[in-house]
């Protein structure tokens, strides 16, 4: 018995293996109980067909698996299982579910099954060894069951991790069809996220441009470009009429060394001396308490400056 081949797929799967490939790699049934009756395999609790390594440490993501061997190539997992496979917030262990691209679904016990017509190597991946829909559409499913601030939620943090984008699901929308329920209040958010440009390495100070367009303030322009006495200076969020910046302060680019304390002040007092009211951000800040600041500064008293350029 080729019991090395068969450990390799074990490994790779949770532990777990089909009856189909059990037979594929040691070429009979028999063997097959032989291995039952060994002790070396033992029969899955939940589903015939399936067997698990005696002994093996249980993984959460067990189940998960299992489901994806009984339903074959073109599943994967999905929904608010899915959402949990990308250890997303607010999202508690779930029973499996599956989504079946491209082909019939089919009936698994105690798996809840869904059809989709998109293509299965554009819109699955792995996830902790395991077949499971592609982040920026698990966000798109959870809307779609009526959990909109849930799935921005999701979608949110997908962004911080960076492991999709807001413009993947904003094409995942349109993919499935944006008339579908729960998606317009995901679709705007991310549209929001799209508008707030320059941002894709701060996701905290790209959340903070959606927090701001969210609350209404007037229109802003990011990363403007200001040339003060020959220095040439990035804004994070500008409004360049009013003469108003606002920064957001991260640690790992503000606050690490004494150089980078030093040029900050440098550049926050020649921008001052040029006009400009910059309101420096931190983590500390509420988002209400930077609006409230935004909204002063845009409607203070202004001085005049003669040196910007």
């Amino acid at each position: 018995m080729d019991r090395e081949r068969v450990d390799a797929i074990t490994r790779r799967q949770h532990s777990l293996i089909t009856t189909a490939q059990f037979v594929e790699v040691v070429g009979s049934e028999a063997a097959l109980r032989w291995a039952v009756r060994d002790g070396w395999l033992k029969r899955h609790p939940r589903w015939r067909g399936l067997y698990v390594v005696a002994g093996a440490p249980v993984t959460p993501y067990q189940p998960h698996m299992g489901a994806c061997l009984l339903a074959g190539p073109g599943a994967a997992v999905s929904q608010l299982a899915g959402a949990w496979l990308w250890d997303c917030p607010d999202v508690v262990e779930c029973a499996p579910e599956l989504t079946f691209f491209g082909r019939r679904a089919r009936r698994i016990r105690d798996v809840r099954v869904h059809e989709s017509g998109l293509p299965v190597s554009d819109w699955t991946c792995e996830r902790h060894g395991v077949p499971t829909a592609a982040p920026g559409l698990v966000a798109v499913q959870v809307a779609q069951l009526g959990m909109d601030f849930l799935a921005q939620r999701i979608a949110n943090d997908l962004f911080k991790r960076r492991v999709t984008t807001p413009r993947a699901v904003l094409e995942c929308i349109e993919m499935v069809g944006c008339r579908k329920r729960g998606s317009a209040g995901l679709r705007a958010f991310c549209l929001r996220a799209v508008e707030v440009r320059g941002h894709d390495d701060s996701p905290a100070a790209r959340d903070l441009g959606v927090a701001l367009l969210r609350a209404g303030v007037p229109a802003f322009v990011t990363q403007h470009y200001v040339c003060v006495e020959g220095h040439d200076y990035f804004l994070d969020f500008a409004w360049p009429d009013q003469l108003v910046g606002l920064e957001y302060a991260g640690w790992a680019d503000h606050g690490t060394t004494r150089d980078a304390f030093d040029r900050d002040a440098l550049r926050r007092s020649r921008l001052t001396a040029a006009g400009w009211r910059i309101l420096d951000v931190t983590s500390l800040a509420s988002r209400s308490e930077v609006v409230r600041w935004v909204l002063a500064a845009l409607t203070g008293p202004r001085f005049p400056s003669s040196t910007q350029r």
